[in-house]
């Protein structure tokens, strides 16, 4: 289960690196994030981060098993320590993935603003030094 989560944040690593910064990838990531959150889409999105969600909840109550366990016996059993481990790692791997996906979510939001933000503005310039404006500041004398 390491393995997968490992290569799946690292993918969203390099997706919000991709999204940070302006680059030709970065009009492509956007457009295929696009497509991701059309028809199903969402609804899959929703479901996976749900489950992901109930497997992270699951993995920390067997954590707090585990504490319990060593904390009443107060010995240390080797095998409980390895499981320890490999739980808090599963469990900050899931953790930290979702709270990537919502990162990129945000950033997929905030550039489809940015950029309707940027073509409102272009519209608006051209419909201020359209040929009419013109033929209205050149009737104006200047004083």
């Amino acid at each position: 289960m390491i393995q997968p989560l490992f290569m799946l944040l690292i993918t969203q690593m390099a997706l919000t690196l991709l999204l940070s910064f302006a680059n030709p990838i970065r009009k492509l990531v956007v457009k295929g994030l696009d497509l991701s959150k059309q028809g199903r889409g969402p609804l899959v999105t929703k479901t996976v981060a749900a489950t992901m969600l109930v497997v992270f909840s699951s993995t920390v109550y067997t954590i707090t098993e585990i504490k319990k366990r060593i904390k009443d016996t107060g010995i240390v059993n080797p095998t409980d320590e390895v499981l320890m481990a490999y739980r808090l790692l599963e469990a900050f791997f899931l953790g930290f993935s979702l709270f990537l996906g919502l990162v990129i979510d945000r950033q997929h939001y905030y550039i489809r603003e940015i950029n309707l933000l940027r073509r409102s503005l272009e519209t608006a310039k051209k419909q201020n030094l359209s040929p009419d404006s013109s033929k209205r500041r050149a009737a104006v004398p200047d004083k």
